[in-house]
């Protein structure tokens, strides 16, 4: 494997991967002062929290993605699709947890 390649790897577990690990652990605490205390509605702030996790992702496979050739003059962004895949779940999973969080538990 290629020192580019250990980089990527490094870069998608600490900026993909990583993220996924804080938002389940958020999520696990959440749920459970929700069921020792009801009324706490924390379910629901995480999904918020998650929501974050997932746009911090997208925002790094942008910033990844972004190449700029002098001799043309030209931009182009190439979002890697791992980045573009674990963003979507977090953002789509936070999104249903801040909206109905409170009718799940």
């Amino acid at each position: 494997m290629t020192h580019h390649g250990n980089e990527s790897l490094k870069a998608i577990l600490l900026h993909g991967w990583f993220p996924v690990v804080v938002a389940t652990i958020v999520l696990a605490i959440s749920v459970t002062v929700d069921l020792c205390s009801p009324g706490m509605h924390w379910t629901q702030r995480a999904g918020s929290a998650v929501i974050v996790l997932g746009a911090y992702v997208a925002y790094v496979g942008v910033k990844r993605g972004i190449k700029y050739d002098g001799a043309l003059g030209s931009i182009s962004i190439r979002i890697e699709p791992k980045y573009n895949a674990i963003a979507a779940v977090l953002v789509i999973v936070g999104t249903l947890l801040a909206g109905y969080g409170d009718l799940l538990l």
